[in-house]
């Protein structure tokens, strides 16, 4: 477990920027704290591995997804044939960064928990696709609807993948960082 998830109040916003060895445990702990230990509700955007992957990981490691919806950003660009379902958006194209918005704003207005959160994984997966410039437009104007939406927000990035700059740039768009 990460110790610093117990420390983070409802509606704050985390940069968690974690080593590439620690990363898939991690994403396994974030949604094992904020689905079954503080009961709440979300959305995981996943930029890296597709629903149906995460499905199964969360399923063997014994995390339920009942309380979790999904923004898929993967699965199409590679060629899977998918469709939306009810616990899953999956987008055309990653350099549509406000279709990703508007998806997920979608899904978190069907949500009723006040235990709201949002899992970003990640932003080193966006600049696969993006610039860093467009990114960091998104990310601020992402963080800004979080607020409005008093939701918890972990936003994800492996460390040594973004450059320093773009790390001082998104740290100043939440309410902290946190390095494990």
């Amino acid at each position: 477990m990460i110790p610093e998830l117990d420390n983070i109040s409802d509606g704050e916003i985390v940069l968690l920027i974690v080593d590439v060895d620690k990363y898939h445990k991690a994403v396994l702990d974030i949604v094992n704290f904020f689905c079954d230990e503080k009961k709440g509700k979300g959305v995981f955007i996943s930029i890296s591995r597709s629903y149906e992957r995460l499905k199964n990981t969360f399923k063997s490691s014994n995390i339920s997804i009942d309380r979790l919806f999904f923004v898929d950003v993967v699965s199409k660009i590679v060629g899977l044939n998918v469709e939306d379902s009810d616990r899953c958006i999956f987008i055309e194209d990653p350099t549509n960064l406000v279709d990703i918005s508007v998806n997920v704003q979608k899904l978190l207005c069907n949500i009723n928990n006040k235990n709201k959160f949002l899992v970003f994984d990640s932003i080193s997966g966006l600049l696969l696709y993006n610039k860093s410039i467009s990114i960091e437009r998104f990310i601020h104007s992402f963080c800004c609807k979080m607020r409005s939406w008093n939701i918890t927000g972990i936003i994800m990035s492996i460390k040594g993948e973004l450059k320093e700059d773009m790390i001082t740039t998104i740290s100043g768009f939440c309410d902290r960082t946190i390095n494990i």
